[in-house]
């Protein structure tokens, strides 16, 4: 039913335009998300192309179902979708759409509706520090010539503030 292939046979098995989608959400996931064992996977039966991604090494994969932000989706189809994971092998479910710009969106598909989860200190963590790493980053030439003549700055991390310094003088 379900065969893993290569990204040379790619073109074999799928049009070109679907090929350029999976292939894009393929490097995406890779790339940008950083899952692991990210896999092309063919579905005979509906002549149909995805991806299985695992977000942990330890975790099961999840499945990305390729497609278009042109292209509609009904509830028939999402209960089809539904329908690969009966015997529990995929953690997830995901519609993946693309626009013509290669934004890429994911939506996770459940069978009926779920509690919405709360977002982890993790991800509140690792978002800081990526706003911390990039106000330093775009600040550096003003920090090293505050750190050689010894002049204590605060860097403000509200994006809502025209000004990002804070220069203050020790007294």
């Amino acid at each position: 039913m379900e065969d893993k292939i290569f990204p040379a046979n790619l073109s074999e098995v799928c049009s070109k335009r679907e090929a350029a989608m999976v292939k894009q959400i393929f490097l995406d996931l890779c790339e940008v998300k950083r899952y692991w064992d990210v896999e092309y996977l063919f579905e005979s039966t509906h002549r149909k192309t995805f991806i299985t991604a695992k977000l942990s090494k330890t975790q099961k994969p999840s499945l990305f179902v390729p497609s278009h932000l042109s292209d509609s989706t009904n509830f028939l189809e999402m209960r089809r979708l539904l329908s690969l994971n009966n015997d529990q092998k995929f953690h997830s479910i995901f519609l993946a759409f693309i626009n013509a710009d290669t934004t890429c969106v994911y939506y996770q598909i459940n069978e009926g509706l779920l509690q919405p989860k709360a977002i982890t200190s993790k991800h509140l963590v690792r978002n800081s520090q990526n706003i911390r790493d990039s106000l330093i980053r775009k600040n550096k030439d003003l920090i090293e010539q505050s750190a050689s003549y010894g002049i204590p700055i605060t860097l403000k991390l509200d994006p809502g503030d025209d000004e990002s310094t804070d220069h203050r003088k020790d007294v």
